[in-house]
């Protein structure tokens, strides 16, 4: 193939956003608070600026009580009278922001030296703490490779070096100005956990800076709307703090979404959108370029990455600047721009891969160095696509969790995007839309996205696998069809087949944080040429025999952080991938299993697999809260599995791997002490033949589900055979 790189505009026009935009609360901020009948209970902070609230361990929210610094249990009216003033302000604004950032990037808005504006404000009972703060923040926002203290860069070098020095910023930085008012006035919080008048603080700023600024200089392309209005207020922001809730939460939005403000006119320019935040982090130092950025970033019209309703999706994590990225280093190192958001911002060109190219690449420089992305299509739908890109620490991204290799699934829709609801998945009360996956988030080498280790009652989680996000991991150097996780799509291809049409395979990452991959077919199976699909594990030979996700399974426990307690827990119908489970108490929990009752231990065997010679057998499980933690193995009769004692730990998911010895069909038991919660039982090793079709002199060689596992013979509903010439067919058995 001849390496040609165009920027895909359709996706650029067809980009929306959301016109009310905010920073997620950051993770870990807990406090013990009293309540209004005098009780105390330790809770940690969740949600954003637009709706956020304090969660105790059992998942209870807690709003401000009317009474000084006492608390009260949020009631269901607070929060839908919450989430009724979100949508206000959503639709106030939403039609004028659809179209900025495809209209930007397409103009070259975000090329050359630009404006910006920066006014710091303080209250009436609130100044800077900071010694002459407007010199200190011109350097924070301005300096050439700022350095002082914790700092590792400005906001210019930032946004200068995302755009590959396409894009340079000069803010200009006013007062501080004095308020008419305290900091409550503004940012303490109604009885639904809303700031009250921020925007009031903006309209109060920009009138006591327009004597010193003309405001004309700030628009960008001319449409008489100032591009971005920068209000950095004294003290504290809410966002990562546990005792300050007068504070306003730092936040994107628009004068002409609130009902006690309007769009100014000021130098014949209307002022709308605005952004803030504030002198202080957390810990009183003075606060991190990552919100500055973050908040910059929703002016240009970048979504938020971070699932809004806080149900455990991953969406991008530490790796982006628009999700938790924005808190790498306390937010002194900030992650750096996806490839998914230099693109779309016009300051990267994805080398496309088409069906039928095959590509081999080596020395792929960092992200952050300048390196290249490539962008895999679905033939069937444009919109969806993978960007492959090569993430190192370095450089902006030196306070990511690991390095390596990143694959992001994209899949634009634009009401999804208008709706702010990229990462966001269920049903929209407001809008009536439904979202059915995340929208920008990674495909996981670890096979790993967290959500199971999410507990929903007090928005935490209780472990990460960040480490296992990146390409190569742990022997998976492969995104196939057939790989763990395989490269499967939303929509199915021009050929009506469910899988990207182009494979990534050796994935490989140098000393020198270098990348290679081959970029090639992605067909059912392969013969010993190098391009094997490994199944996920590195050896050419490896194939999925069996695997079960038991994600028909929709009840309650097990994967959202639930496990006991309760009559409701791990009683819903038993719906698994495959037929031929056997247990005496067989239950469908929140995307699990569990096996077993109070009286009856939960022993369970696997339908029949095929294994010929050694075969790798990995699985997930749990106990029933405070049930015994011992589970054993057994392999049916012929065949052996080793080790085959393990010990579960209680409240926490562990994942366990054994070896399955035999030749032909194999079942194994899990015989566990009493209850227990399982998921993800999957079976890796070599091909095995097929029984039961021929076509003429042509025999079939391998059968596989439409997901790619491998089947011992024919199955009902559609199959992927492939044949001894070579073909490969779909075959139907009713």
């Amino acid at each position: 193939m001849t390496k040609t790189r165009r920027f895909v505009t359709t996706l650029l026009l067809a980009f929306s956003m959301l016109a009310v935009m905010a920073i997620p609360a950051k993770r870990g901020v807990s406090k013990f608070v009293t309540l209004t009948d005098g009780s105390t209970v330790k809770v940690s902070l969740a949600g954003d600026e637009h709706l956020h609230f304090w969660v105790d361990s059992l998942g209870n929210r807690y709003v401000p009580d009317d009474a000084q610094e006492l608390y009260r249990l949020a009631s269901d009216d607070d929060m839908a009278k919450s989430k009724a003033r979100l949508r206000a302000r959503t639709e106030a604004t939403a039609q004028r922001r659809a179209k900025k950032l495809a209209a930007n990037a397409a103009q070259g808005t975000f090329e050359g030296k630009k404006k910006g504006i920066v006014i710091l404000v303080e209250y009436t009972d609130v100044s800077f703490t900071t010694a002459n703060p407007k010199e200190q923040f011109s350097r924070i926002a301005n300096e050439i490779s700022f350095a002082e203290g914790n700092f590792n860069g400005s906001v210019r070098d930032y946004f200068l070096s995302q755009s590959r020095g396409a894009f340079e910023l000069d803010f200009d930085v006013i007062g501080p100005v004095k308020l008419a008012n305290n900091m409550a006035y503004y940012g303490a919080n109604d009885s639904w956990g809303n700031d009250l008048r921020p925007e009031m603080m903006v309209v109060e700023g920009c009138k006591a800076a327009d004597a010193e600024v003309n405001f004309a200089d700030y628009d960008w392309d001319g449409d008489g709307y100032v591009d971005q209005v920068y209000i950095l207020y004294a003290g504290y922001g809410e966002a990562d703090t546990y005792n300050k809730e007068s504070t306003v939460w730092p936040h994107e939005w628009a004068l002409s979404g609130s009902s006690i403000t309007s769009p100014q006119m000021l130098d014949g320019v209307i002022i709308d959108t605005y952004a803030c935040s504030s002198e202080l982090n957390g810990t009183g130092k003075i606060g991190g370029i990552g919100t500055m950025c973050h908040e910059f970033s929703h002016c240009m019209g970048l979504p938020d990455m971070y699932d809004i309703n806080y149900s455990g999706n991953f969406g991008m994590g530490p790796w982006d600047l628009m999700d938790s990225g924005t808190y790498n280093d306390n937010g002194y190192t900030p992650a750096g721009y996806s490839s998914y958001e230099r693109m779309v911002c016009g300051w990267l060109s994805p080398i496309v891969v088409s069906k039928g190219d095959e590509l081999s690449v080596s020395g792929v420089a960092p992200l952050a160095e300048d390196g290249d992305a490539y962008m895999l299509v679905n033939s069937g739908n444009p919109n969806e696509y993978f960007l492959v890109e090569n993430r190192q620490r370095v450089a902006w991204d030196a306070a990511l969790p690991a390095s390596g290799v990143l694959v992001l699934h994209v899949d634009y829709d634009e009401n999804i995007w208008y709706y702010n609801l990229v990462n966001t998945t269920g049903r929209d009360s407001y809008s009536g839309i439904t979202n059915s996956h995340q929208r920008v988030t990674l495909i996981h080498a670890d096979n790993d996205d967290d959500k199971s280790y999410f507990n929903s009652r007090n928005y935490s989680y209780s472990k990460t696998t960040y480490y296992g996000d990146p390409y190569p991991y742990n022997g998976n150097d492969s995104l196939t069809r057939l790989s763990v996780p395989s490269n499967a799509l939303y929509t199915a291809n021009a050929d009506g087949d469910s899988y990207m049409d182009v494979a990534i395979r050796n994935i490989a990452v140098a000393k020198d944080g270098t990348a290679s991959m081959y970029f090639g077919e992605n067909a059912v199976s392969e013969g010993g040429d190098g391009n094997d699909d490994g199944g996920g594990s590195g050896d050419d030979n490896n194939y999925v025999l069996f695997y079960e996700s038991f994600d028909g399974c929709d009840g309650i426990g097990g994967t959202d952080g639930v496990y006991g307690g309760s009559s409701q827990v791990g009683i819903a119908s038993f719906l698994p991938d495959n037929n031929g489970w056997e247990s005496q108490k067989a239950f469908g929990a929140n995307k699990c299993a569990k096996f077993g009752s109070s009286s009856i231990a939960g022993s369970v065997t696997t339908p029949e697999f095929v294994v010929d010679g050694k075969a790798t057998l990995t699985f997930r499980a749990v106990p029933w809260d405070s049930d015994n933690t011992a589970l054993m193995l057994f392999a049916s009769t012929g065949a052996s599995v080793v080790p085959a004692t393990f010990t579960m730990s209680t409240g926490e998911w562990t994942e366990y791997t054994t070896t399955i010895t035999g030749h032909g069909a194999v079942r194994i038991q899990f015989l566990p002490s009493k209850r227990f919660f399982l998921d993800e039982v999957r079976v890796t090793g070599p091909s095995t033949s097929v029984q039961g079709i021929s076509v003429g002199d042509v025999v079939p060689v391998a059968v596989y589900s439409v997901s790619g596992t491998q089947r011992k013979a024919i199955g009902k509903g559609i199959n992927v055979v492939k044949y001894s010439d070579g073909t490969v067919r779909k075959v139907m058995q009713r």
